[in-house]
């Protein structure tokens, strides 16, 4: 959705029309989406004040 902002100046559109319309464009022209396994692991516990959090869903 912000690559469509930045680079087209879309700004009235929602997430699932173009959810739908990228499935589509999968099936009509046969691309395969490609799956991507994150990998996570925990952080070494640093002294109280040297790591921070953030949530960047807010």
């Amino acid at each position: 959705m912000d690559w469509l902002g930045e680079k087209l100046d879309v700004s009235a559109v929602s997430e699932g029309t173009v959810t739908n319309y990228v499935n589509e464009l999968r099936e009509a022209y046969h691309i395969p989406k490609m799956v991507s396994e994150r990998s996570y692991s925990t952080v070494p516990d640093l002294p109280m004040g040297q790591q921070l959090q953030v949530d960047l869903a807010r």
